[in-house]
């Protein structure tokens, strides 16, 4: 069915793809929603939703999700044996995470006249703690976002063409337009992180 083409347009596609939701005829995107795991691929996804939020003027709000260990545990089972304390594990987190936010964001080159703007919009961040595909549908409704950008797979999560689960959950569920931007793999597959 349809599903099944649109997955194989985001698995195959080489520049980003924009599911619309809903017609209108001159849509209005007034806030974008770009979720990022940090990896080393984050500047390809946040560059592209930077590139809208400019030619929009809209605002931008970069997300990072923290994944919950407990989220995969459907019985119950790591519960009684791992405490995970989410304030906790974030505080002593966050300095790393805003290192990699700034990392991510020195790699954008924002057009020369736009790079005051640039900056402003690259200002604004969130950390979340949860499913990262349920995480970023709800940051996204609670803040209005007319857009979620994402990159399509994770480097840790699967082989070279298969569509990453976080961006598959949020295509199928978002009411939102989504776009999904393809990571350029073998450049990331030869970069380490520092």
């Amino acid at each position: 069915g349809s599903e099944m083409c649109i997955e194989t347009v985001l698995q195959t596609a080489t520049q980003p793809v924009l599911l619309a939701r809903g017609y209108e005829r001159s849509p209005r995107i007034s806030r974008v929603l770009c979720a990022v795991d940090l990896e080393p691929t984050s500047h390809e996804v946040i560059a592209s939703a930077l590139e809208i939020a400019l030619l929009a003027e809209a605002e931008l709000e970069l997300l990072f999700v923290l994944p919950d260990p407990l989220n995969d545990d459907p019985n119950g089972l790591l519960r009684s044996s791992i405490k995970f304390d989410e304030k906790r594990t974030l505080g002593r987190e966050r300095a790393t995470i805003e290192a990699l936010f700034d990392r991510a964001i020195t790699r954008v080159e924002p057009p020369f006249a736009d790079k005051e703007r640039a900056r402003a919009l690259l200002s604004t961040r969130s950390i979340r703690v949860g499913r990262p595909s349920t995480a970023i549908l709800s940051r996204a409704h609670e803040s209005d976002a007319d857009l979620i950008v994402v990159g399509s797979r994770s480097l840790r999560e699967v082989a070279h063409h298969q569509l990453g689960s976080t961006a598959w959950a949020i295509t199928r569920s978002c009411h939102v337009h989504v776009m999904v931007v393809p990571l350029q793999h073998e450049a990331n597959l030869l970069e380490q992180p520092d």
